[in-house]
Order: structure tokens, then C-alpha cells, then sequence
């Protein structure tokens, strides 16, 4: 089994060399340097644009679909405070996207 979690580790493309120690499996982790640090951030910042996106296409199919019920027979009232409400949920939401980038992006960095 020690062979297969070794190969498993070096196969995961992050930097880490496991050593087979008899009857276990060492893996030193070395430190994290600033050009890591700047990587993760980086990324994780392209994850929560991408999160933002979605959300926004949501909204899109979501007011697609509230136009259509208005359409059939739904208010205007009432559609447009759906709409806000509608908006008041996205907009919840990408704070809350963008407030957690924000602390994860402070945990990174180390401040």
C-alpha cells in the first residue's frame, strides 16, 4: 500500500517527494515561498470571478424565466418585486463571494 500512496503523492503535481521509511512514509513539506503565495492568491482569485459569473448567469435565467411568467399571467407588481428580491439575493451572494476572497486571500498571504 506504501508504494501506491507514494506514487500517488509524486503524481499529484505538488512538488512533494515522499520517502518509503520501513514500515511508513515521510513526506517533508518545504516552505511556502512568496512566489507560491502570489499563485494561490491568483488563482483563487480567478475561482471566485468564475463563481461571480455564474451567479450573474443565474440571474440572467432567472429574470429570463420571470419575464416569461409575466407573460402568462403573473402581476407586474409583483414581478418586479420578485426582480428585486431576485437582485437583493445575487447581489448577497457575490458579497459574500468576494468577502471571502478577501480573507482567504489575507490567510494566504500570511497577514
Amino acid at each position: 500500500m506504501l508504494k501506491a500512496v507514494d506514487k500517488a503523492i509524486r503524481c499529484s503535481n505538488l512538488n512533494l517527494n515522499p520517502m518509503i521509511d520501513g514500515k511508513g512514509l515521510r513526506v517533508p513539506i518545504p516552505k511556502v515561498t512568496t512566489e507560491f503565495r502570489e499563485k494561490m492568491i491568483k488563482t483563487a482569485s480567478k475561482i471566485a470571478e468564475n463563481t461571480k459569473t455564474k451567479l450573474r448567469l443565474a440571474r440572467q435565467d432567472g429574470l429570463k424565466d420571470l419575464k416569461k411568467d409575466s407573460k402568462n399571467g403573473l402581476p407586474i407588481d409583483k414581478a418586479k418585486l420578485l426582480e428585486k428580491q431576485f437582485q437583493l439575493l445575487i447581489d448577497k451572494y457575490v458579497k459574500e463571494v468576494d468577502d471571502f476572497f478577501k480573507a482567504k486571500s489575507k490567510e494566504i498571504s500570511g497577514n
